[in-house]
């Protein structure tokens, strides 16, 4: 019956289910719980019962984490369960992944072990910290060095925003990984001073100083990556020990579109191929093609292609005739509104919103699929006072004033969002 229970599509039933089963620590439940990870609704609730389960459901985490096929939001959760529970067994899966493939999971699984205090103790360990921190530079040090071939061109935001989004998480990898060889609560408060905006930069400078004390020879050279710089004073910096080739604006695009299948790459894949068609590329039109052909599985990209390939005015007709896996993607793209924006440009306009801006591209993904468009005439309302607080609105193009009869409170403009504390606290407007 608890099994059932658990699998339920009603979020209310699994949540008690869930409860049900941190009391009965049932061993065939667990697989069901991991997977309730996975959904926002029940993860809260599936995480806390898994800290319940204590030593009985360790095996199974173990095992779901090893899976190849692994759902990243899983991932993410059972490395939460494990760090909060500490101990040398969820430190010992733990360490199984210091070399994960995904960025962003190796990001939650490193950052688990620095706060439960892990430190290498024996050379084999220390030879996977080090392969791992190079690894971690050299990726840095070819986001720098894209960075300053991308320059500074405002077409290019989206991709240039990915780029630092992705330079960060690497970035933190640095510091956790650096936390295994030295004082680890040093090591994540130098951390904390760097990356938050709460400190002023006489902070950070004692931050990056304390740093250069307590390192060792060997690893003062991933300091120049703890640094403010820009693209070019990081590039310069990086030469040294990590140096990169720049290639300029179209062949780094072209790079960064045909890169290999990675979790990373197709966030920049993507982001390339809006970029080309902003930045009117027809010569790379074929380029665009070809990597829709061989992404054709990926809705988002081969979206985002037609659209850039339709701007660099593409032939798609004759695309639908030559390449048949896109011609279904084709007829729908022709069909569309044409006032609709595109899944992409949806979520440029959220990356420029602050409340927003730090999300990945699968989350804000996620949140353009629920953005709908909304058209108004010249002076007329949006929102009233005392209307459901069950929306906000994002300004694309146009103002919006904020009146109550003629007297004017505030005039919002592109960019500027409307709605969100009442949307947040559930409270008329």
């Amino acid at each position: 019956l608890l099994l059932g229970l658990l699998s339920d599509t009603d979020p209310t039933v699994q949540q008690s289910a869930l409860q049900a089963a941190a009391a009965a620590q049932f061993p065939a439940a667990w697989p069901i719980v991991i997977s309730a990870l996975a959904r926002a609704e029940t993860r809260s609730q599936a995480t806390k019962t898994l800290l319940a389960g204590a030593d009985s459901a360790l095996p199974y985490l173990e095992a779901a984490f090893s899976d190849p096929s692994l759902d990243p939001q899983v991932g993410a959760g059972i490395s939460t369960v494990l760090q909060r529970s500490g101990g040398l067994p969820a430190i010992a899966i733990l360490e199984q992944h210091i070399q994960h493939p995904d960025c962003r999971l190796r990001n939650r699984v490193l950052a688990g072990l620095a706060h439960c205090g892990y430190q290498v103790r024996s050379d084999e360990q220390a030879v996977i910290a080090e392969k791992q921190l190079e690894k971690e530079a050299h990726e840095i040090a070819k986001i720098v060095a894209a960075q300053v071939d991308l320059g500074q061109e405002s077409q290019l935001f989206l991709i240039s925003s990915m780029l630092q989004q992705t330079k960060r998480l690497h970035t933190d990898n640095i510091f956790f990984l650096l936390s295994f060889f030295s004082e680890t609560e040093v090591i994540l408060t130098a951390w904390e001073v760097l990356q938050s905006d709460r400190f002023d930069g006489q902070k950070k400078a004692y931050a990056i100083e304390a740093l250069d004390i307590l390192l060792d020879q060997s690893h003062r050279k991933y300091l120049p990556f703890l640094q403010e710089w820009n693209a070019q004073q990081s590039f310069s910096a990086l030469e040294k020990y990590f140096p990169q080739v720049l290639m300029g604006l179209e062949q780094r695009l072209t790079s960064l579109l045909t890169a290999a299948p990675e979790d990373s790459a197709r966030r920049a894949r993507i982001c390339a191929a809006y970029s080309l068609g902003l930045l009117g590329h027809k010569e790379l039109a074929d380029c665009i093609l070809a990597t829709a052909v061989s992404f054709s599985d990926d809705p988002l990209l081969v979206e985002t292609a037609l659209y850039s390939l339709d701007q660099l005015e593409y032939p798609l007709d004759m695309i639908a005739t030559s390449k048949p896996v896109l011609a279904s993607a084709i007829s729908f793209w022709q069909k569309r509104n044409w006032q609709e924006l595109t899944t992409l440009q949806k979520i440029e306009i959220l990356k420029r919103v602050k409340i927003f801006s730090h999300l990945p591209l699968e989350i804000l993904e996620r949140i353009a699929g629920l953005l709908v468009d909304t058209w108004l005439q010249t002076d007329a309302p949006l929102i009233h006072k005392g209307d459901p607080g069950d929306r906000l609105y994002i300004i694309v193009h146009g103002q919006l004033r904020v009146h109550i009869a003629y007297q004017i409170y505030d005039t919002l403009h592109p960019g500027e969002v409307v709605g969100e504390m009442t949307l947040l606290d559930g409270q008329p407007r």
